[in-house]
């Protein structure tokens, strides 16, 4: 289950939801900020993404590349 959707409410009731169908789904979510990551972590919601972690980690790879 890929989810990235902006309201972080309803993407933990998504995986709320997704867990009780199956609780074996793999999960990938993107979160709006770092405290929308923490919340979906706590869920136990699989790979967390955040824009900033994923800037940080392209910009390191750019460098290490050079």
């Amino acid at each position: 289950l890929v989810i990235a959707i902006p309201d972080t409410i309803k993407a933990r009731l998504m995986i709320e939801t997704a867990l009780m169908v199956n609780p074996k789904v793999k999960i990938i979510a993107r979160a709006y900020s770092e405290e929308c990551a923490t919340l979906l972590q706590k869920d136990n919601s699989g790979v967390i993404f955040t824009s900033e972690n994923e800037l940080a980690n392209s910009m390191i790879h750019q460098i290490l590349k050079s």
